[in-house]
């Protein structure tokens, strides 16, 4: 039988092994996971992350900006995915109004009867990608990084970058005014050309759909 004193000595060793083992446990899966690629190991700049890096598009009113957050895939060099992080936060620009516009199109062909020949709300949403793209992308510059570094089990150092792009509101906002003109006049002529009254009918309704101001309907 074990002496009650030994007893107690031994019962406590074993909590301080458990506790000890615990801790050394959590450790090494915590450096496991770092290992694996799962957490960055180093971040530059240290600290406190911006909240940029959550808000993958935001328009600040305030300071008359629109801001766009792109990602990079993890490369082997910063600069690649710098150079990544930028292309994908341009690629934001374009998709976000894009595809904004893209929505309402369908819904006015659908509300009003539109065939496509007549109003394509694809192409309504390509021509506006195209024209954000040829005019719009390059000035949208960066303002801000943040720089995850990876490592994986074979000692490979990889790097991940979110980069903070911000573009002028009103210069957006002159591009989207432009891109609906133009789009109304075109159609306003197409319908002076139509020979039937239902496709003339029918082109001036779409013509409509960019007699708006187009900053409203986005609500910008």
């Amino acid at each position: 039988m074990v002496p009650k004193k030994n007893f107690q000595v031994i019962v406590v060793l074993v909590i301080v092994n458990l506790a000890f083992g615990c801790a050394s446990q959590g450790k090494a899966a915590e450096a496991e996971k770092t290992i694996n690629g799962n957490f960055p190991f180093r971040s530059e700049p240290a600290g406190v992350r911006g909240v940029w890096i959550n808000n993958p598009t935001c328009q600040d009113k305030q300071d008359n900006m629109f801001s766009f957050t792109g990602l990079s895939l993890r490369t082997v060099r910063e600069s690649i995915s710098r150079s990544q992080a930028e292309a994908d936060g341009r690629l934001k620009l374009a998709s976000y109004f894009g595809e904004a516009i893209l929505y309402k199109a369908r819904a006015h062909a659908a509300n009003y009867g539109l065939s496509s020949d007549v109003f394509d709300p694809e192409n309504i949403g390509q021509g506006l990608v195209n024209r954000l793209t040829s005019e719009l992308v390059q000035a949208l510059q960066p303002v801000a990084y943040q720089t995850d570094f990876y490592l994986d089990n074979s000692g490979e150092v990889s790097v991940q970058v979110y980069a903070w792009m911000r573009i002028d509101r009103d210069r957006v906002l002159r591009t989207l005014e432009n891109f609906s003109k133009d789009k109304s006049q075109e159609l306003l002529e197409k319908a002076a050309r139509e020979k039937t009254e239902q496709l003339r009918r029918q082109t001036l309704k779409a013509a409509e759909f960019f007699g708006g101001n187009l900053e409203s309907s986005f609500d910008l």
